[in-house]
C-alpha cells in the first residue's frame, strides 16, 4: 500500500502546494492531520462573514491564514469546483461555502483577510448537522 507523506511545518506546507499545485483543504489534512485535530474548531473565509473555504483546528487555522493572508503570503487560493472536493472525499452542504484549492502564491488569487470565528463555525456545524438529519 501507498504510504501518504505527512507534512508537519508550513514550508513543507509551501513545498507540497509548489509541487503539487491545485491542492484542496481535505488533501492538506490528510497530509497534515494536526490541521483538523485539536477539538477547537474554527473556520478560514472571507471578512463578510458570510462565507467560509474550510473549517478546521485553531493550529490549521492560524498556520494556513498566515501562509495565505500574512504580510508575506506564500500560498494563494485558487475558485474550484465542488467535485474537486469530492473526488477528496469532503464537501460542506451549505451554500456559503466556497470551494478552493491552494495555489503557490504567484499562481493564484489574493483576496482580503484571514476570518477565523468560533462562532460561525459552529453556527456552520449545526446547519450541517441539521440538513443531514433531513436528508439522510
Amino acid at each position: 500500500m501507498h504510504k501518504v507523506e505527512q507534512l508537519e511545518t508550513p514550508d513543507q506546507i509551501v513545498e507540497y502546494v509548489s509541487a503539487y499545485d491545485h491542492v484542496t483543504f481535505a488533501e492538506l489534512a490528510r497530509r497534515m492531520p494536526s490541521l483538523t485535530e485539536d477539538g477547537q474548531r474554527l473556520i478560514l473565509g472571507a471578512t463578510d462573514n458570510d462565507t467560509f473555504f474550510w473549517i478546521g483546528s485553531e493550529r490549521g487555522i492560524r498556520m494556513l491564514g498566515d501562509l495565505m493572508f500574512g504580510k508575506n503570503p506564500r500560498v494563494s487560493i485558487f475558485p474550484a469546483s465542488v467535485m474537486t472536493y469530492l473526488i477528496d472525499g469532503q464537501v460542506y452542504e451549505t451554500k456559503k461555502w466556497v470551494p478552493v484549492v491552494l495555489r503557490p502564491a504567484h499562481r493564484g488569487v489574493q483576496c482580503g483577510e484571514m476570518l477565523v470565528d468560533p462562532k460561525m463555525a459552529d453556527k456552520i456545524k449545526r446547519n450541517l448537522k441539521r440538513r443531514e438529519r433531513k436528508h439522510p
